[in-house]
């Protein structure tokens, strides 16, 4: 539920984002975790932090636009930039509860979400609707806007005859777009890990407490394990992303379904056909292929316009605009600025630490395709975070931590080394066949 509200509460930290970096962090302290190559975090830690404090004492606005006390926003950029860079080098003693975790942490964000939108356009009550989903913007931590504003913008849709967008509780479409990347690409790694280090996908959330005795095996099937679940979610997430037509959308579906058919992760070899997962395999299909027609006009139109697109020239422009000083030392007059901020997360890092920035960046996307290399999801996965990090600016923030770790804790968990796994797989299956003796 924290994903699904994650913009909302009452103040910046009293709110659901901050509950589910507590929850996150709960949950990696239950598995005991270690810290790999510490050597290169603090150097690239070192980098980032002398150019950082560097655009403070120079350019503070470059941090943050809105800062009373640039002193805290800055040692708090430096604590989530942290966050950041440990994620993908965490060691867990029980990596199958932590690859459960963010699986079902995924899958359900991914369901609730697509239930939310199909309960919002059917028009089953008027609490959930396009229109008070819209208006409730307002009240949003992030992403906010005036209610002025948006009577405004009710007012246009109206006399175009047009609809309001989709956005659920996030505030901008781009946004749950982003959401859903995160999770279908979390999902996927999840799965993939667990099968490639041979571990079981059913069992505990959680490590169990010491004395605690294991449940005995009830024998029976899962329902949800009787169908191609993987195949279910990531169809629904896919769909929902063509659906809430989003431009950033179709590059998400474009990297996921790229993937996967080069890694070779949906072979029709794997998937054992019978009448009914034949029939529910046509139907979503069938449904995908509707929703994808009915989208088709709107992203024909951006790509013809896309020279004339505000938000693409917000977000890329700056790259364009810096010159050697700004790649290097970030940053060094105010004059230098965007004219409406930093939309783009990868520009804003460089720009407040220039070189510093750039080795932060630099070494996320090398661990990155160190860890989903032998998942064979090298590419996807580096597409993914730096569509995280591209989405906006605000990526020193408990809400993008939080959904940075939906896919760098699995890749960090995924990256196990076989021999260690198999001895715990022996041991697992040992414990198993006694307690079922």
């Amino acid at each position: 539920m924290c994903m699904v509200f994650l913009q909302m509460g009452f103040t910046y930290y009293v709110s659901f984002q901050t509950l589910a970096v507590l929850l996150v962090a709960i949950a990696i302290g239950r598995c005991r975790p270690g810290l790999r190559d510490q050597s290169s975090i603090l150097l690239v830690m070192a980098m980032f932090s002398v150019f950082l404090l560097f655009t403070a004492m120079h350019v503070p606005v470059a941090i943050s636009e809105n800062s009373d006390n640039i002193a805290y926003t800055t040692v708090g950029v430096l604590g989530y930039a942290a966050m950041i860079v440990l994620a993908p080098n965490l060691s867990f003693r029980s990596v199958e509860a932590m690859l459960r975790f963010f699986r079902l942490v995924s899958t359900m964000t991914i369901l609730i979400s697509v239930g939310l939108i199909c309960v919002t356009d059917l028009s089953l009550t008027p609490y959930l609707s396009r229109e008070t989903l819209t208006l409730q913007n307002a009240t949003l931590i992030t992403n906010y806007t005036s209610v002025d504003a948006l009577v405004d913008n009710f007012a246009y849709l109206y006399d175009a005859q047009l609809k309001s967008n989709i956005d659920l509780f996030y505030g901008e479409q781009s946004y749950l777009a982003v959401v859903l990347f995160a999770c279908v690409v979390s999902r996927i790694v999840c799965e993939t890990a667990l099968r490639r280090l041979n571990l079981p996908t059913d069992g505990p959330l959680l490590p169990r407490r010491r004395g605690k005795k294991p449940r005995k095996a009830s024998g029976k099937t899962p329902l949800l394990a009787r169908f191609n679940t993987q195949g279910v979610v990531t169809g629904l997430g896919l769909g929902a992303m063509i659906y809430i037509q989003s431009f950033s959308s179709f590059f998400y579906v474009a990297i996921v379904a790229a993937s996967l058919a080069w890694s070779a992760r949906l072979r029709l070899s794997r998937i054992r056909l019978n009448l009914t997962s034949a029939t529910i395999m046509v139907l979503g299909l069938l449904l995908l292929g509707k929703v994808a027609a009915s989208a088709y006009g709107y992203y024909a139109y951006r790509f013809d316009s896309v020279s004339e697109s505000g938000s693409f020239d917000q977000r890329f422009s700056s790259a364009f605009d810096f010159g050697l000083q700004e790649y290097i030392v970030g940053i060094t007059s105010a004059a230098q600025m965007p004219p409406t901020g930093f939309q783009n997360g990868v520009l804003y890092v460089i720009g407040i630490a220039g070189i510093g920035g750039i080795a932060m960046i630099a070494y996320l996307c090398w661990r990155i395709h160190v860890l989903a290399r032998p998942l064979g999801l090298s590419v996807m996965s580096i597409l993914c975070v730096m569509g995280l990090f591209s989405q906006n600016g605000a990526i020193f923030s408990p809400n993008k931590v939080v959904i940075l770790s939906l896919v760098l804790i699995p890749l960090a968990c995924g990256n196990r080394p076989r021999r260690r796994q198999a001895k715990r797989a022996m041991k697992c299956g040992d414990e198993q066949e006694s307690a079922l003796a």
